[in-house]
């Protein structure tokens, strides 16, 4: 599947990449929901990794309506403009999106975010045995380990938790 983004550019003063088309086959699309259930999983915003798939240019913005069409740049200018460094694939829960630097320079882009509805893709769910590890997590933050009855409650989710763990194998 070939997507055509639009890219964002941090200081509107600059120039700077306006279109990138990636191709997402298989491999990318697995890599992107594995990602996903990794933010998930561990509850954070995004999870990210350096990913130069994309391939960026200008925009035709002589088109009628709206349509993003990517062209090769015409000059020496948007040649540069177009030319990139430390482009990282950046993905949430719900969406993703690339992000990186024109090179040799401080102008940071991204291109428009695409949900993962979009590609029939979601994150796996968040096992059970997460869960049991969440709660072991908050009560090791908390400080409420040093309770013998928190310590307790511990010891039984773990013995649970591996439990069922050896029951599925």
């Amino acid at each position: 599947m070939k997507k055509i983004l639009k890219i964002h550019i941090s200081n509107e003063f600059a120039e700077g990449p306006e279109a990138a088309v990636i191709e997402i086959d298989d491999k990318l699309q697995s890599r992107i929901q594995q990602l996903a259930s990794a933010a998930k999983i561990l509850n954070v915003y995004s999870v990210r990794e350096f990913n130069g798939s994309p391939e960026f240019f200008m925009r035709d913005h002589d088109n009628e309506d709206e349509t993003i069409i990517p062209r090769p740049p015409k000059d020496g200018n948007e040649e540069m403009a177009c030319r990139v460094e430390c482009v990282t694939l950046n993905v949430t829960a719900s969406d993703f999106y690339w992000s990186g630097y024109v090179k040799h320079t401080d102008i940071c882009f991204e291109t428009e975010t695409v949900s993962l509805n979009d590609l029939g893709i979601s994150p796996q769910p968040v096992p059970p045995m997460v869960e049991v590890l969440k709660r072991i997590e908050a009560s090791l933050c908390t400080g409420s380990v040093n309770d013998p009855a928190v310590q307790e409650v511990m010891k039984a989710e773990v013995r649970r938790a591996l439990f069922r763990a050896d029951d599925r194998s």
